[in-house]
């Protein structure tokens, strides 16, 4: 999303780009994997509409880019 977004390619694009990309246990498959090793079809054709775009995403995969935080537990007692 982030490589895409700085290279103007359209939000429905990206997101589209992303639901390709098998996910297993919350992570997302590799672009290499997808791209090169076992690739798929539409990702691949979709991609390479948009130059640069495969290579900058490589570029930025795996480094975080924000944080997140966890709700907090409460605990609750009968007395002081």
């Amino acid at each position: 999303m982030t490589a895409a977004r700085g290279l103007g390619v359209p939000l429905d694009v990206a997101e589209y780009l992303k639901n390709l990309i098998p996910n297993s246990r919350g992570f997302d498959a590799p672009l290499k994997e997808v791209y090169y090793e076992k690739p798929i079809k539409e990702f691949v054709e979709e991609i390479d509409k948009y130059p640069g775009l495969l290579e900058t995403a490589m570029e930025l995969e795996g480094i975080v880019s924000g944080r997140g935080a966890h709700a907090a537990g409460v605990y609750i007692f009968n007395d002081d």
